[in-house]
């Protein structure tokens, strides 16, 4: 028998023999053939584990992740520091594997999170109600254009900021695709990087406005002019990539906004590679009934018992199936907990600081940059994440050679657009700071 663990020869072709087919092969024939490993592995000659161990290590130390190159890279997921305390939540086998709460008798700790998770995004928002989260905060803002629709029944425009990210208008396209006898309009940006309502047609019948707060390309909107010049029958929703923004802007609700999203993933989720994450969804009591995903409420038993519960649970999937207000019936419950821990450990002043040391390092980001001799693109207020559009056609490869990723580039989203899309945390220090300073010297 082989040394590492595996059926012998003869083993695998009594299996085979079983299950009925001819070799190994056919059992990846769902797997295109291009996708498929064309050879094996080229191993040089290892005579045992160990030195396969090595190897493998020695090779592995080649790939540069986030903590080892300095970031300056946004556009929807953000490196914040991690608290050990969520990771450790992440890492348990029975937040892992818990099954769905909808016995609240063998589910109150998993319920008493969300209660909490829901708690801290209605009181971030400034909103009356939130859900228990959703996959993302792009299908968070198609969910809640939805919403809009079912509740101005007669609206038939929908139209979307352009400020909103390339990907996140993608999502919202998608998912109104089937929509029958419907308008999706795009407003243009001005100058300052902000929703130019003049684009915006008149209508008799409501609209469904989505918008940025702040804006995909960081620029903050003026939420409070826009909810003026809307008129009162109007949906409006805004989309925000980084809630700590929350934590420094006048809340949503506060300034008039129906339904307020975002993507949850600061907030103690680690990037991933870009998933998973969690979208946040906030609105008013009215809709409620109307609100997509789960929603968890507290109660007392007949003894005066505190206790939780999932409710208002005719809306999903499981039970109304055609007639449900979403296809999403579920909520991203591993990563809603280590947000809520997240929100827990470091508390409102703890939030607000991250969201200021945030602030403060996208500033002297921008100094150094405009100082180097690259341009913002927009002059209007933004938060933790601008635009500039490079004097050196090559900087972004350049400063990725150099062990810095400077951003995203917004060819990736719009073919022949040159600009970077860059941001900041509160993970930067002066150290990073300093080595961008010396290679945009170069």
């Amino acid at each position: 028998m082989s040394y590492f663990p595996g059926p012998d020869a003869p083993d695998a072709r009594a299996m085979l023999d079983t299950i009925g087919v001819e070799d190994v092969d056919a059992l990846f024939t769902s797997i295109p053939e291009s996708l498929r490993r064309q050879a094996a592995i080229d191993l040089p000659g290892i005579p045992d584990e160990a030195d396969l161990v090595a190897y493998m290590r020695e090779r592995a130390e080649r790939n540069r992740t986030v903590l080892d190159a300095i970031s300056f890279v946004g556009g929807g997921a953000y490196a914040y520091p991690p608290v050990a305390a969520a990771l450790y939540a992440m890492s348990r086998g029975e937040f892992l594997t818990a099954y769905t709460p909808y016995q609240p008798e063998i589910a109150q700790g998993t319920l008493m999170a969300i209660f909490e998770f829901q708690t801290w995004v209605a009181e971030l928002t400034g909103l009356d109600v939130a859900n228990s989260s959703m996959y993302d905060g792009a299908t968070a803002l198609a969910e809640a254009i939805l919403m809009g629709l079912r509740v101005r029944r007669k609206a038939r425009t929908v139209a979307i900021s352009a400020g909103l990210h390339p990907a996140v208008r993608a999502v919202v396209r998608r998912y109104l695709a089937g929509q029958q006898d419907l308008q999706l309009i795009e407003l243009p940006l001005d100058a300052s990087g902000r929703t130019d309502l003049d684009a915006l047609p008149a209508s008799d019948t409501p609209r469904i406005v989505a918008l940025g707060y702040p804006n995909g390309y960081g620029v903050i909107e003026d939420i409070s002019a826009v909810r003026t010049a809307l008129d009162e029958q109007d949906f409006l929703v805004t989309h925000t990539p980084d809630p700590h923004a929350w934590l420094l802007l006048a809340s949503p609700g506060s300034l008039g906004v129906d339904a307020a999203v975002a993507d949850g993933q600061p907030f103690g989720v680690p990037v991933s590679f870009g998933g998973p994450s969690l979208g946040m969804f906030a609105t008013r009591q009215a809709y409620v009934r109307q609100m997509p995903g789960r929603l968890c409420g507290r109660t007392t038993d007949a003894q005066g018992r505190t206790g939780y519960v999932l409710t208002l649970s005719t809306r999903e999937q499981h039970i109304r199936r055609e007639k449900a207000t979403s296809n999403i019936c579920t909520n991203q419950g591993v990563i809603a907990l280590v947000a809520t821990v997240t929100m827990n450990v470091l508390g409102p002043a703890g939030l607000r600081e991250r969201a200021l040391a945030a602030a403060r390092n996208a500033r002297r980001l921008e100094r150094i940059l405009v100082d180097a001799g690259h341009t913002r693109r927009f002059d209007g207020t933004f938060f933790n994440e601008f635009v500039i559009d490079p004097s050196r056609p090559d900087l972004w490869s350049s400063l990725i050679n150099a062990g810095i990723q400077l951003g995203v580039p917004l060819s990736k989203y719009l073919p022949g657009d040159d600009g970077l899309l860059v941001a900041a945390t509160s993970w930067l220090d002066d150290s990073a700071f300093d080595r961008l300073s010396q290679e945009c010297a170069r």
